[in-house]
């Protein structure tokens, strides 16, 4: 779909293109491909009557906001009033929540459409998302947790999606199926109904395909981030040497590609820069998610460990061994190297990484230590720090989607947003679909 969501909400403002015309396309879509895909665990079978009651208030002349009758999809481990709500997990398979998290209740407050839920891993703790596949390649995975979210994107069977985030299960998916996320500032959007997976990681984010659409998704969520100063010097991004030297040669070329087209189009200045201390901070960042994670789930795993998956099995484990030193300690060296990247900020204005250090894996069931790391170092630094994290399309590999991923200091949300934004108008990676699923005709 090469239409940006503000320019749908024009046509449906205009009525063009109605809230019932759009949902009954987007149906017909699910039903015909989810089946390969399991994006999905659960649609919203009163999305049809919703839509209507927004198309005929349009008619009335009330418009609510600019997403007014956008059907988005929302992630299995967000509440919704209504609509089972699993958590992607065999204890809640028929849970089915009395109200909605505060971001679906903005969400809809302003008119959004919640087309049902995608699927996730089990508690939000992986980053596979199994069954779902990956739409440029059923025999890949789509990432996780958020899989589910980013492959309904990917494949045109949502307009807009929620995600949650504690290592990178935003960014990674959105990587692996060639989309846009945005994990932002920490604690800048409510995670109220949605269930934990380390409360001080954790953060709810919206994806799409438009990086010029984030702004109007995050203050729809209940976050109007601040317009950036206006810079006195040029923008400076600094590439991290550590993550940029470890990627794939294709991966890096890509980068490059990316960060020369920026250039060339004069939206920044590019420098490389060291960051060792990066590595400490992945550590800690491990050690507090393992033992938080453990915490939440201690007195359910305590009762029935059989209906956990094996990979939060080993989790949850390996969060129990965590001593409270061993936690408290971590949280030191996290705030410590916290502290020690404020001047950094100050001189450079937006970090680079790759999204991921290596190609898209095949599905399956186990993922060794190397790959895991390789998947998930370059954005769960950026969880332990809070500071906000966009990851966009600039190319391929071996047919699959290589993302790039943007960091912004502490509030600087907009900053990042508007970086990705005046890239994304000199290219055409995000607006790209598999060929098998066509785009989305919604005219």
């Amino acid at each position: 779909m090469r239409t940006s969501i503000s320019a749908l909400s024009r046509l449906i403002h205009r009525l063009d293109v109605t809230p019932s015309d759009l949902v009954a396309k987007l149906m017909e879509r699910i039903e015909q491909f989810d089946g390969e895909l399991h994006a999905y665990l659960t649609i919203n079978h009163k999305i049809g009557e919703e839509a209507r009651r927004l198309t005929l208030e349009l008619k009335k002349g009330k418009t609510r906001s600019l997403l007014h009758g956008i059907p988005v999809s929302v992630k299995d481990l967000i509440d919704t009033t209504g609509i089972r709500t699993t958590y992607g997990s065999r204890f809640y398979g028929r849970n089915i929540p009395r109200r909605d998290a505060a971001v679906v209740k903005s969400l809809k407050a302003n008119g959004a459409l919640i087309l049902g839920k995608t699927n996730c891993d089990e508690f939000g703790l992986g980053i596979e998302s199994p069954p779902t596949r990956n739409p440029w390649d059923k025999t890949r995975m789509a990432g996780g947790s958020s899989g589910g979210s980013a492959a309904a994107l990917g494949a045109d069977l949502a307009i807009a999606s929620l995600g949650t985030d504690t290592g990178g299960s935003i960014r990674i998916p959105s990587s692996f199926c060639g989309v846009t996320g945005l994990k932002p500032t920490y604690g800048k959007l409510s995670m109220a109904g949605i269930f934990p997976a380390s409360k001080t990681l954790d953060h709810v984010g919206p994806m799409c395909r438009f990086a010029s659409d984030l702004p109007l998704l995050l203050k729809a969520m209940g976050y109007a981030p601040l317009r950036p100063r206006r810079q006195t010097s040029p923008v400076v991004l600094a590439l991290v040497k550590e993550f940029a030297d470890q990627a794939p040669v294709r991966i890096r070329r890509a980068i490059d590609r990316c960060l020369d087209k920026i250039v060339s189009e004069n939206i920044a200045q590019v420098t490389e820069i060291k960051l060792s201390i990066l590595d400490a901070l992945f550590q800690a960042s491990e050690t507090i998610d393992f033992a938080e994670v453990a915490w939440v789930h201690k007195r359910l795993f305590s009762s029935r460990p059989s209906l956990y998956r094996p990979s939060s099995r080993q989790l949850i484990e390996e969060g129990l061994k965590v001593t409270r030193t061993d936690y408290l300690a971590a949280q030191a060296v996290r705030r410590k190297i916290a502290k020690s990247l404020v001047t950094l900020a100050k001189e450079y204005h937006v970090l680079v990484t790759p999204a991921v250090l290596s190609q898209v894996p095949t599905a399956r069931s186990t993922i060794s230590a190397k790959e895991y790391y390789s998947l998930i170092a370059p954005s769960e630094v950026f969880n332990a720090l809070g500071w906000p994290s966009l990851v966009a399309p600039v190319g391929f590999s071996n047919k699959m989607p290589i993302g790039v991923q943007f960091v912004g200091s502490p509030e600087k949300d907009e900053l990042v947003v508007r970086l990705a934004s005046e890239y994304q108008e000199t290219t055409e990676w995000h607006t790209l679909t598999p060929a098998r699923y066509h785009e989305i005709d919604i005219e």
